[in-house]
């Protein structure tokens, strides 16, 4: 009968003493429509999908590039900064105006990322259009 309860004392000594929960910190942003449809987005440059990005995107940008030229810029960016480890929510910020462009909904997404070992900061702008967050801007620096 001891050995019962040195079982159980080792088992409570294990259990205080294990591994501690390895879950990643959720970042309460990444809920928002606006923010998700920014990830998803980026999963089409991810993938190097750029004509669909383009699809995706707003009339800004449809109005400031054509369809070929935003190829051609991706496929450039994409070789500059090849392969992407990991890609963090770093913040977000509501607007309704943006210098040049018609009042509308907007939010400029700032993801924290790490490309072939740099330190990256992608910046996306997203537009509310008809109910539908849309790629309004992405810049990388």
């Amino acid at each position: 009968m001891k050995w019962f309860y040195y079982v159980i004392l080792l088992m409570v000594i294990v259990g205080c003493t294990g591994e501690k929960d390895r879950t990643e910190y959720i970042n309460p942003l990444d809920s928002e429509p606006g923010v998700v449809a920014a990830k998803e987005w980026l999963k089409l440059i991810d993938s190097e999908e750029f004509g669909t990005s383009w699809d995706q995107a707003s009339l800004l940008v449809k109005d400031t590039v054509t369809r070929d030229e935003w190829i051609m810029t991706m496929n450039s960016l994409t070789k500059q900064y090849a392969m992407r480890v990991d890609r963090k929510t770093d913040g977000v910020t509501w607007l309704t105006v943006l210098p040049g462009a018609p009042e509308s909904d907007y939010c400029e997404v700032r993801f924290f990322s790490e490309m072939d070992g740099r330190e990256v900061h992608e910046t996306i702008t997203m537009q509310k259009a008809d109910e539908e967050w849309l790629v309004a801007g992405y810049f990388i620096r």
